[in-house]
């Protein structure tokens, strides 16, 4: 699979050592020196991972959080800042930021840290409860399945965990 990987920072050096570190690893990279040229690439492309600095001129890493994930919620978006601090840390989180990473940093920690979210994004690929239901695949009509399909109607849209207890082979783990 071809992944697309956004590095926003005003620093060309840290853009041109973050750029030729992932396309040795095969990854297509765009840079943008500045929030305008950022917002503008993410507009114009789907990318998989956007690595962003936190403070850049004409927009912030935060206003480019948010645009991204606005258009595209599975963007696996790190913001990097060398002036780190709680209240930022806790924005981008709040905000669904995959990670807030200080600089320095080493590239070899950040080719590692950008493979586990590659990792992350295929995840997200895999069908979701809200999706499988959709296609409504139950098999008979009896009380007792019309009972359990309003229990999940109930549980699919939250984020609780789900305990299917059943005789085996009674396709429990189906989904």
């Amino acid at each position: 699979m071809n992944y697309d990987i956004l590095i926003a920072d005003d620093n060309e050096d840290l853009r041109v050592s973050i750029a030729e570190a992932l396309q040795k690893k095969s990854l297509s990279c765009f840079s943008a020196a500045d929030g305008e040229a950022a917002l503008q690439a993410v507009r114009n492309n789907n990318f998989t991972v956007a690595l962003v600095d936190l403070k850049m001129p004409k927009k912030t890493g935060i206003e480019i959080l948010q645009e991204i994930k606005s258009l595209n919620p599975r963007t696996q978006v790190v913001l990097m800042t060398a002036f780190g601090s709680v209240e930022s840390a806790i924005q981008a989180l709040r905000l669904e930021a995959a990670d807030y990473l200080l600089k320095p940093f080493s590239l070899s920690d950040l080719e590692q840290h950008v493979e586990d979210l590659l990792r992350r994004y295929q995840l997200q690929k895999t069908e979701t409860l809200p999706s499988i239901l959709k296609k409504n695949d139950f098999i008979g009509h009896s009380e007792s399945l019309r009972r359990v399909q309003q229990l999940i109607k109930k549980v699919a849209p939250t984020s609780t965990p789900v305990l299917i207890l059943g005789e085996s082979g009674t396709g429990k783990g189906c989904c």
